[in-house]
């Protein structure tokens, strides 16, 4: 008994199941576009991935003292005031 792949789950995929094999080289291109697409997704879902875990590692190592904390946001200056004088910011202006 030969195994044959489950139903379609692309909707534009059905109109052309019913016209049976003369349509295998239109869906195989339809399923080859599809997989690249999704394949461009993985990479930037991965890319997302990625850059999470070396922001979480970065903050394990501030709060274990193992890296000094340096924010491309605030300047230097700015953080070392805000050790000294918790809750406020160096230049930050109040509205």
């Amino acid at each position: 008994m030969t195994e044959r792949p489950q139903q379609s789950r692309e909707p534009l995929l059905t109109p052309l199941t019913l016209l049976h094999e003369p349509s295998i080289p239109e869906r195989k291109r339809m399923l080859a576009d599809k997989r690249a697409r999704l394949v461009e997704q993985l990479a930037e879902i991965q890319d997302s991935i990625d850059f999470i875990d070396a922001k979480q590692r970065f903050y394990d190592n501030v709060l274990s003292d193992a890296t000094p904390y340096v924010s491309v946001l605030i300047p230097s200056a700015a953080l070392a005031k805000e050790s000294e004088e918790p809750g406020e910011l160096k230049g930050a202006e109040r509205k």
